[in-house]
């Protein structure tokens, strides 16, 4: 089973934190959204503790035929993002499906 609609969430503060990650988490769950392009334009840093629990969200979203992609990647937080190669793990919008 495939995803066939995208919910998008756009996230506005500066910092990208686990915390923050988590609620991403429960708002993608509570909507019971499949497919989720999440917007980190307003995200010039982020954690690698948040990074990881994109990851388990999009884990979770692939279990069910779903996807997790990202997007608006930059400063410090799309530098994380490329040096601990998170594409394999977490994609951008650009290359997964939909």
């Amino acid at each position: 089973m495939f995803a066939t609609g995208w919910t998008s969430l756009r996230y506005g503060r500066s910092r990208l934190t686990y915390a923050d990650a988590c609620q991403i988490a429960t708002l993608a769950s509570t909507s019971q959204a499949r497919a989720v392009r999440l917007d980190l334009q307003g995200a010039k840093e982020t954690t690698c503790g948040a990074l990881a629990r994109l990851v388990q969200l999009r884990a979770a979203l692939l279990k069910v035929g779903g996807e997790l992609c990202v997007e608006g990647l930059q400063g410090r937080a799309k530098g994380l993002y490329e040096i601990h190669g998170m594409d394999r793990l977490l994609p951008r919008a650009g290359t997964c499906m939909g």
